[in-house]
């Protein structure tokens, strides 16, 4: 949802801006946000704290 909003306000002070590759940073994010999650949890898991 950022990635388009960002893109919309882009555009409308410019025309030949494209700015949804700021997507591809989004979705990286989330993608380490799993990663160190499940890490987190094995780690817990291991220790026998869950």
């Amino acid at each position: 949802m950022a990635a388009r909003l960002v893109q919309n306000e882009g555009q409308r002070w410019n025309k030949q801006n494209f700015l949804m590759h700021a997507m591809g940073a989004n979705t990286g994010g989330q993608v380490g946000s799993v990663m160190a999650a499940a890490i987190t949890l094995s780690v817990l898991k291991g220790l026998g704290i869950i």
